[in-house]
């Protein structure tokens, strides 16, 4: 097995060759785990090997926490996972229930800060693979007093904290990075995984080290890393973090590349010389650097160079803006391109705290004559006040449909679901805290409060995929852009280090390096901030534009980046432009970007000329321009007036689904009805109308590649050829497996692929399908050994037609497993039955039933039980479970959801917090209810009531859901608002 290190020189295209490599194995039918540091270096690798390849089969390309995820996830379940707000909450109690052990931090253990400091260093050591007995044994060299009683209460509560989580059965985030190196071995995630890449790397902790050399000591798998980031700043430190270690480990090392990433030699040379003491003797093209004297006037002017840019042809995506300083700008970033019209790929999110209902609450907590309470009196205080704003929620929605709402209410109207997740996640932390029933000062809750707020965020808009990029520093690790924007080159922000005034002082931090712990240390993260800002630099292919702001948003003083001087001093460069806060009213008419900045501009026009006592030139010409299009407004009126029309009134018409006459005549000559056509029906009533009644089909063509509908047709084939007459199972069944899976690939439509092609996806197909059998069979085994009777299949993929909801349906159930008990020395059925429907990977939840959008599985219910009453002649039939299973989303268990009894769902494979079980009552209560649904859709039909779905996204201004009958469809907000209006 091959282990090779590429210990390259900054812009070696070693990149495009290891994704060349994975092109190769991808033709022989072997795969590969593709590490990269970021989720932009993500897209990319996958952007160019989708070019090449157009597609991968069985391989990953992801980030190192995911290795981590995958390498854990058969050995831990995700609901014992606890993240930071629950960590601080259980390090609180161990620290109050210590407190008379500690020597030195006792008198602050349980203060929130403390907490905090103690949270990260916890943090760091167990990222340093420093365990609690470790740092017990470090403290015997410690010689200064105060550091040893420090790090005795640290390593007391780190200890103490540790055991909790096991007692627990609890795993932090940082445990999983630990568990991964213990379980590397005997986890499934590696199993026939032929190369590992990591890539992109200039800073991995000791743990993502260790790990790397528990998978290199297996020698089952080539391993190769590259970094391609060897310059006169980073050598050293880059020799000491990736070097050192990787040559302990036995890999080989590479330094030699045999090609460069294309690049303006002047930013290449820049990049080079970055801190090296040396200068660019000649000047250098294409680098502007920018004083602006706020947030706003940084980002405007940088969204005009690129509205710019774009106008004269330029892909957005070949655009990043690095901004490291995210909650400040964001905002301003999200409004002034947008009013630019410039396309964005930024997750626009606001903190759940600038959310007025998210301050009602605070302001309830303390005004409340409550000063103790117990925790979950807490938590239900809370829920009490959101419901009594439930009225006030409702009204909001219902004036949504107006698109008149304000910024303030739009918000409002986001909070409230936000709000619920943030208590139930409290409450989730209150409970592993074991604090749910002690009482908790008002001031302590609310700090509680307040820090579960700072780390929630609300998302507003997602990105747009061919958008400006929106990036920080810490991205830019071997991506390249054209044009380069950096905001904020301000002290503080970029770099932006630790200034150390928690646990420890300067001093106790060098002693604590003495022992081998590495704690914000001061130089050592500069040096870190230094080298991505070099990357950042040597992103830009073309132009590169770096800017900084005179203040901050509070009126403070604020100076240029310490890095933005070396970038002067090195490129003998000054500042190309300065802008006062005045100027930035200034703007030429030639350089307006927006409606908004041109009436500013126009207006300000009039107002000097005013002013100065003359009418504003072209006046005339311009009230002239008013009254024409006044005149052309009114010609838009009229020939509106139909359509305002329409909207207001209270019923549909046939323009908009409502058919008169004898339609039930028409409906029930024109369709024959199936649990799928009524799942259509849910999803969209006036599409139903035009699919099955006027016969009016999306255009389909036949691909060179398989539909997913044809994949999951196949693996509906395939799994009933293996079923069918099945005597065995304990374990797969080889020669029937082989048997039925090439008789199902021989049924696949003939496609236009190439052999290697053809091979890959064959091996997916066989690997994804012997992978849920074998699980089933599990399951199935696992309900012997639980109950001690046997579950085997009845019937497969088998049609039934039935007339039980008023109409003629016919229906495919694609498989009914009965209970069999042992009477008199044979197996006999009990009664009992679980009926499944195959899905190809994604799977509703009881939500899409609710949401009227999936009640697909109550369909084969009814049929089921009726059909089992024929065949087996009893009366006392019972169905456990209506489940549905994903055929590609199992892993080491099958992945599946749907209704179940609580009393069997141990039994049937349910395990952990899963949430949908109902007891007998409730379970037939709610087929009851989703009974009443169907009967309601099928009503509607034969009535013809096909009206257009009350909110239907695709008609969202930034909707990613589309729908091939949009042209014809006569959807508005202002008539579904009428029809609300009226419901009242």
């Amino acid at each position: 097995m091959e282990k090779r290190l590429y210990f390259e020189p900054m812009f070696s295209d070693r990149r495009e060759r290891l994704i060349d490599m994975c092109v190769d194995l991808q033709r022989q039918g072997k795969n590969f785990i593709y590490i990269l540091p970021s989720r932009e270096a993500i897209r990319d690798v996958r952007h160019k090997l989708l070019e090449k390849l157009g597609g991968f089969i069985n391989s990953k390309i992801i980030m190192f926490d995911e290795l981590e995820n995958a390498l854990t996830e058969q050995f831990i379940n995700s609901s014992n996972i606890i993240f930071q707000d629950i960590e601080k909450l259980m390090l609180q109690k161990v620290c109050e229930n210590l407190k008379d052990e500690l020597n030195y931090f006792n008198k602050i253990c349980t203060k929130n800060g403390f907490a905090e400091e103690n949270k990260s260093f916890i943090k760091n050591l167990k990222r340093s693979m420093v365990s609690p007995e470790d740092l017990s044994e470090r403290l015997e060299n410690i010689e200064d007093p105060i550091l040893k009683d420090k790090l005795f209460d640290l390593s007391l509560i780190y200890d103490e904290y540790t055991k909790t989580l096991r007692d627990k059965e609890l795993f932090d985030v940082d445990d999983i990075s630990l568990l991964s190196i213990e379980k590397a071995a005997e986890s499934a995630e590696l199993f026939g995984v032929d190369t590992l890449i990591i890539d992109g790397f200039i800073n991995i902790d000791k743990v993502n080290i260790e790990l790397i050399r528990k998978i290199a000591s297996l020698n089952t798998l080539n391993i190769y890393v590259n970094c391609p980031y060897i310059n006169n700043l980073s050598r050293e430190f880059l020799e000491e973090e990736i070097l050192i270690p990787f040559e302990e480990m036995g890999f080989k090392l590479l330094n030699d590349p045999l090609g460069f990433h294309k690049i303006k030699l002047s930013f290449k040379e820049l990049s080079e010389k970055y801190y090296s003491g040396d200068k660019i003797e000649e000047g250098i093209d294409g680098i502007t650097i920018n004083k602006y004297p706020c947030i706003a006037a940084e980002v405007r002017e940088t969204a005009r160079s690129i509205k710019e840019k774009l106008i004269k042809g330029e892909n957005p995506e070949d655009i990043a803006v690095f901004v490291n300083n995210k909650d400040e700008y964001s905002t301003t970033l999200h409004k002034i391109f947008k009013e630019f019209a410039i396309p964005l790929y930024m997750t626009y999110e606001l903190p759940l705290s600038s959310f007025k209902l998210s301050r009602d609450l605070l302001s309830f907590i303390k005004v409340s004559d409550k000063s103790l309470a117990l925790g979950e009196e807490w938590l239900e205080f809370f829920k009490e006040m959101i419901k009594e704003k439930d009225l006030e929620i409702s009204k909001l929605a219902k004036e949504a449909f107006k698109s008149n709402l304000s910024y303030e209410d739009r918000l409002y109207l986001k909070s409230k679901e936000a709000l619920e997740k943030l208590i139930n996640d409290i409450h989730k932390g209150f409970n592993l805290g074991e604090i749910l029933h002690e009482e908790i000062e008002k001031e302590n809750f609310s700090n509680i409060y307040i820090d579960y707020l700072n780390n929630a965020t609300i998302t507003l808009e997602k990105p747009i995929n061919t958008g400006v990029k929106i990036l920080n520093t810490d991205l830019a690790k071997g991506v390249y852009y054209k044009h380069v924007y950096v905001l904020g080159l301000n002290e503080g922000d970029i770099p932006k280090v630790i200034k150390n005034d928690g646990l420890f002082d300067e001093l106790e931090v060098e002693n604590l390096k003495a022992i081998g712990i590495n704690y914000q240390d001061y130089l050592w993260e500069l040096s870190r901030e230094k080298i991505r800002f070099n990357l950042t630099l040597s992103s830009a292919e073309e132009t590169l534009n770096l800017s900084y702001r005179s203040s901050g948003e509070d009126g403070s003083f604020t100076i240029a980046s310490s890095l933005l001087d070396e970038v002067k001093y090195v490129g003998n460069l000054k500042d190309t432009r300065v802008v006062s806060m005045r100027e930035r009213f200034n703007i030429p008419f030639n350089k307006t970007m927006s409606s908004k900045e041109l009436k500013a501009m126009e207006l300000k026009d009039i107002f000097k000329n005013k002013y100065k006592g003359f009418e504003s030139l072209n006046i005339d010409e311009k009230l002239m321009l008013i009254e024409n299009f006044e005149n052309n407004f009114k010609e838009m009126i009229s020939s509106g007036l139909a359509e305002y029309h329409r909207g207001k009134e209270k019923e549909f018409n046939r323009f908009e689904g409502i058919l008169k006459g004898n339609i039930e005549k028409i409906v029930l000559s024109k369709n024959s009805f199936s649990p799928s056509k009524l799942n259509a029906y849910f999803d969209c009533p006036f599409k139903y109308m035009l699919q099955y009644l006027f016969d009016l089909q999306e255009e389909q063509e036949e691909d060179d590649e398989l539909s997913a509908m044809e994949i999951g047709d196949f693996y509906h084939r395939a799994l009933y050829y293996y079923y069918e007459g099945l005597k065995v199972y304990d374990v797969l069944d080889e020669v029937k497996f082989n048997s039925s899976f090439n008789k199902a690939i021989e049924e696949i439509r003939e496609i236009q692929m190439s052999e290697d092609e053809l091979q890959i996806l064959r091996n997916k197909l066989w690997k994804d399908t012997k992978n849920f059998i074998e699980c089933d069979l599990k399951r199935i085994n696992k309900y012997e050994k639980e109950s001690g009777n046997i579950i085997r299949p009845f019937f497969l993929e088998k049609f039934i037609e039935s007339d039980i909801f008023g109409v003629l349906i016919t229906s495919r159930v694609d498989r009914v497993d009965l209970e069999y008990e042992m009477a008199n020395g044979k197996w006999t059925p009990t009664g009992k039955y679980i009926v499944y429907d195959y899905k190809k990977k994604s799977i509703p939840d009881i939500d899409k039933m609710l949401n009227k959008e999936n009640c697909q599985i109550a369909f084969y219910h009814y049929f089921v039980n009726e059909y089992l009453k024929n065949e087996l002649q009893m009366d006392n039939l019972d169905c456990m479970a209506l489940l549905y299973l994903s055929v590609e989303g199992t892993n080491t268990k099958i992945k599946m959801n749907g209704l179940y009894r609580t009393e069997y769902k141990k039994a049937l494979g349910f395990t952990g917090s899963n949430k949908f079980d109902m007891n007998k009552e409730v379970f037939y209560t709610f087929l009851q209810y989703l009974k009443g649904l169907i009967e309601e859709s099928i009503n509607n039909i034969r009535n013809g009531d096909f009206h257009y779905k009350l909110d239907c996204k695709c008609f969202e201004k930034f909707s990613f859901t589309s729908c091939a009958y949009n042209e014809v469809c006569r959807y508005s907000k202002s008539k579904m608002t009428v029809i609300m209006e009226a419901q009242i």
